[in-house]
């Protein structure tokens, strides 16, 4: 969606209709470890999940998913499918790589260990580990519990994420900024894991 800022609350696209309110809603009944053994269980879990979240729910979502031209290259990832989730839910769009102060465009980087390297060997690891603490206070100012995040980024990723050779060769892993969400109970999903969409 262009002309997005892709980093505040105020930027939040509003949800058709509203019943959400903090604390509506609990985890525990929706999401269990066994539901993560497969990405179609990925898929059931995420349905599952959506279709029991009150309308007006916000959500987090990667702004790249939403239409904003902010990938390394400069470009956009828009998906019909994550932008219809604003005809029920409240989407709050970030770029944590951005957050984390790196321009448009800029290198492509991947995960090595547990730092965040170029092709060209600059370690960016401190801007992606800002824009994960300004995606993580963003969910917490706005009682975000879920998050769509894109997939396989060195920031976004969930389940898998490029090796840090920069050969497109997918390991398990997870982006900065989707670990550490992961870590506060933040639930991350990427748009894989819609169900219209698949891996």
């Amino acid at each position: 969606m262009p002309g997005l800022t892709p980093l505040t609350a105020s930027t939040c696209l509003p949800a058709a209709t509203t019943s959400w309110r903090p604390g509506s809603w609990s985890w525990s009944p929706m999401v269990k470890p066994q539901d993560y053994s497969s990405d179609q269980d990925r898929q059931r879990t995420l349905a599952r999940i959506l279709a029991a979240l009150p309308a007006g729910t916000p959500i987090l979502v990667s702004a790249c998913l939403l239409g904003e031209p902010c990938r390394y290259d400069g470009r956009d990832n828009g998906l019909p499918a994550v932008l219809a989730l604003a005809d029920r839910f409240i989407l709050c769009p970030i770029c944590p790589e951005v957050a984390g102060g790196l321009p448009i465009p800029r290198p492509p980087a991947e995960r090595q260990g547990r730092a965040v390297r170029t092709a060209a060997g600059e370690d960016v690891t401190a801007a992606y580990r800002l824009g994960a603490a300004k995606a993580l206070t963003l969910a917490r100012d706005r009682g975000i519990r879920l998050a769509i995040l894109k997939a396989k980024s060195p920031s976004c990723g969930r389940g898998q994420v490029y090796d840090g050779t920069f050969s497109r060769r997918l390991v398990p892993g997870d982006g900065v900024t989707s670990e550490c969400l992961e870590a506060k109970g933040i639930r991350v999903f990427t748009e894989k894991d819609l169900p219209s969409q698949g891996r």
